[in-house]
């Protein structure tokens, strides 16, 4: 089992390789637009009719809620709880049965950062939860604007800051911050185009994300009854 999550472990990252070389073509390199026109903008040269501005324009960011550790629970019951340590393994410790007026429900493929020490977006491939404080989620304006160009418009910005305060004894990331982000915005038709194409790229991933977990709980499910000897290995039927 280990052999196998570790080979849907590369085609993800393969995967998110691919992803990124796109976006970076596209809206770094702009090599689909070259023999087009350009024009001046305060981040350099731009394909004609684009802009730039804050990334309001096509995402919106919103919050994680502050749920009473009081009623955290180890047993299941409820959604898992996402909070920052989880944005590395994808496997949250808490559960929780409250629900807030402001309850974010974070999907696999949804795109999440931490707001404490580390910032760096991923795409969440553990199961469906509820995001906790001091998380948020960015997520396309229009249902047509695909987790990847979104992933990846904010994924630089993010590292700025991160980069600039880093040396502080905890760094924080406020909204304050994310208003500040001035990025190259594309004409809304070349976002779509672009997010078409990368529909079958965070299809795949996401298929990934879901065979990690069923081998990860069926692992978790038989090794106690390997190491009892109630199970033997070739009884083991995956």
């Amino acid at each position: 089992m280990n052999i196998q999550n570790d080979t849907e472990n590369q085609i993800n990252d393969n995967l998110e390789q691919q992803a990124q070389a796109l976006y970076k073509s596209w809206f770094v390199d702009f090599e689909p637009f070259k023999d087009g026109e350009f024009e001046e903008s305060e981040l350099g040269l731009i394909p004609k009719g684009w802009s730039t501005g804050n990334i309001y324009k096509y995402i919106n960011v919103i919050y994680g809620a502050a749920y009473k550790s009081n009623l955290f629970n180890e047993n299941k019951e409820g959604y898992p709880l996402i909070r920052i340590r989880d944005l590395k393994t994808f496997s949250p410790q808490f559960y929780t049965t409250e629900v807030l007026p402001q309850t974010e429900y974070i999907k696999s493929g949804d795109v999440v950062a931490g707001m404490d020490a580390e910032f760096i977006p991923c795409l969440w491939q553990g199961e469906t939860g509820v995001l906790n404080q001091r998380c948020c989620k960015f997520v396309g304006k229009d249902k047509e604007i695909n987790n990847l160009f979104v992933l990846h418009l904010v994924k630089p910005e993010l590292e700025y800051v991160q980069s600039y305060k880093t040396g502080t004894t905890v760094s924080h990331l406020g909204k304050a911050d994310i208003d500040r982000f001035i990025v190259i915005l594309p004409d809304e038709a070349i976002v779509h185009q672009f997010s078409k194409i990368c529909r079958p790229l965070l299809d795949e991933q996401n298929k990934c994300a879901a065979e990690i977990r069923r081998l990860t709980n069926l692992r978790d499910a038989l090794l106690p009854k390997l190491m009892s000897g109630e199970l033997k290995i070739n009884e083991i039927d995956c």
